[in-house]
């Protein structure tokens, strides 16, 4: 990072060398190697000094590996990007069950062409079925992958061990099982832990929890579903049991859904499950890590990507814009000094006053009692005068405050005159960009703050754009030479480019 850390780089191009040259370097090794929580701590924190190269205050590190559409910057997060590593070894190991040593599961294509995942296989089988169990084999070994209760003590002790990284992989995914289908052999299977619902009013006891949910229920073959013990068939852990019907009964414990369709008729409205196997499968489908039956959807790395990345910021001031307005911010033409500063002002991350450590939060301009970020860029007096000074040569609705603000923090633009030149985006960067740079001249080269010189500078940002168009259309931007040409005077006045790119 340190080769990279002093070049004069934008956000987006800090990203581009972080994720493409700089991460990729670890990714082997976090593909074949367990490394403790800090050494993600540091990495985290290096990575977030990289991006934010000396800026205050930085945009936090969740922030940053949220995708370009939702607000972030698409840094690769490496904790969640060793989990992706590993697909390439849980996918062969999750897409089915084997059932005896004969099975069509020995005979996968992942499985004969590799020495290493029959090994797992075997590893995992050892320590999940029980001592002299033979075949068929009635267990899901994958069914630890799904419930932590579930996962054989052998293989979790060890924080470094390769099934921890699988464990993980696995825990990363969203686990919503709302709408999980399953037959009574494998609700029977599972924990009482893991078929109830968290309530703080009514928490379940650890000792509880760990019980299978065979000690409670039973499956009745002449109905096709499940039904509570009675009393009288309680003999394991009798008051334990009993306590979980009763709250269960009594309505102050609820149970999953997926768990509740196990007590339905099969001919219920949902589809229900025809055969009478042990069966993780359907919680697999559920976290894309087997395929729906009849779709081949393949768990690609960016798909791993996406399904961990949390629908929306645990932080109640993020911008609220859409997926789309987010791409339009990154799809301006805009200089990169101008995307960083008005993607700083949506996340409330510029260097006034009020988010630094002044002594003072008094506006040296105008001395407002408070300078905060709208005021740093466009309500202090000054500079709210550039804004509306530029605005009639760009638009037609009459210049407000409440219209520009829907510009900046919505990117909601008004109507441009048909006489308009630029778009609204390089109108709106252009002037972000000439008022950050008068403010900080004003502090560290003591230039007084005027008006006209930021709206010269804002002129010279909006021709030297205009010229840079003309360039990328093949148009040159300098005035042809004057041709003697047979025709009148006049004519050739009214067709000789004269070059003025004023805006004023």
């Amino acid at each position: 990072m340190q080769l990279h850390s002093h070049r004069s780089l934008s956000v987006r191009g800090r990203v581009t060398i972080l994720n493409s040259l700089i991460l990729s370097k670890l990714w082997h090794v976090l593909r074949i190697l367990s490394v403790p929580n800090l050494f993600f701590k540091k990495l985290k924190s290096q990575i977030s000094g990289f991006v934010s190269a000396k800026r205050s205050p930085r945009v936090s590190f969740e922030t940053m590996c949220f995708p370009r559409n939702k607000g972030g910057l698409g840094v690769l997060n490496p904790h969640i990007q060793q989990s992706a590593l590993h697909l390439r070894w849980l996918l062969p190991l999750l897409h089915d069950r084997p059932c005896s040593p004969t099975s069509d599961f020995w005979h996968h294509r992942s499985l004969q062409s590799s020495i290493v995942l029959p090994l797992l296989v075997d590893h995992l089988l050892r320590h999940s079925l029980p001592v002299g169990s033979q075949v068929p084999i009635h267990l899901d070994y994958r069914q630890a992958f799904v419930f932590p209760s579930l996962r054989p003590k052998a293989l979790t002790q060890s924080s470094d061990g390769v099934f921890s990284l699988f464990f993980t992989a696995v825990d990363n995914l969203p686990h919503l099982f709302d709408q999980v289908v399953i037959n009574p052999q494998t609700a029977l299977c599972l924990k009482l832990g893991d078929v109830s619902v968290f309530s703080s009013s009514c928490p379940l006891l650890k000792s509880m929890a760990q019980l299978p949910c065979s000690l409670a229920y039973k499956f009745d073959s002449t109905k096709g579903r499940l039904q509570p013990k009675l009393p009288a068939e309680i003999s394991i852990h009798p008051y334990l049991t009993k306590r979980f019907l009763k709250w269960v009964r009594l309505d102050q414990l609820k149970l999953q859904p997926f768990f509740i369709r196990a007590f339905l008729r099969p001919a219920s409205s949902f589809t229900s499950v025809t055969h009478s196997l042990v069966d993780i499968s359907p919680f697999l489908v559920t976290v894309s890590l087997v395929d729906h039956p009849g779709v081949r959807l393949r768990l690609t790395s960016r798909r791993y990507r996406r399904l961990c990345c949390p629908s929306k910021s645990s932080s109640s001031l993020y911008p609220n814009l859409t997926s789309s307005k987010w791409l339009a911010l990154w799809r301006f033409p805009l200089r990169p000094q101008s995307r960083d500063i008005w993607y700083r002002l949506l996340h409330n991350k510029l260097p006034c006053r009020s988010n630094l450590y002044w002594t003072s939060k008094i506006c040296h301009i105008c001395t407002t009692p408070e300078e905060t970020p709208s005021h740093f860029l466009l309500e202090c007096p000054r500079k709210l005068a550039v804004w509306s000074s530029l605005w009639v040569s760009q638009f037609d609705q009459p210049f407000s405050t409440y219209s520009l603000r829907c510009a900046l923090f919505l990117l909601q633009f008004p109507t441009c005159r048909p006489t308009a030149i630029q778009e609204p985006s390089i109108f709106f960067g252009s002037i972000l960009l000439a008022v950050w740079r008068n403010h900080w001249s004003s502090i560290f080269d003591q230039r007084p703050f005027t008006t006209s010189a930021t709206i010269s500078s804002t002129n010279q940002l909006l021709s030297a754009s205009l010229q840079e168009l003309l360039i990328s259309d093949g148009i040159s931007p300098v005035p042809l030479p004057h041709l003697i040409l047979p025709c009148s005077s006049s004519r050739r006045r009214s067709h000789t480019y004269t070059g003025d790119l004023s805006f004023n």
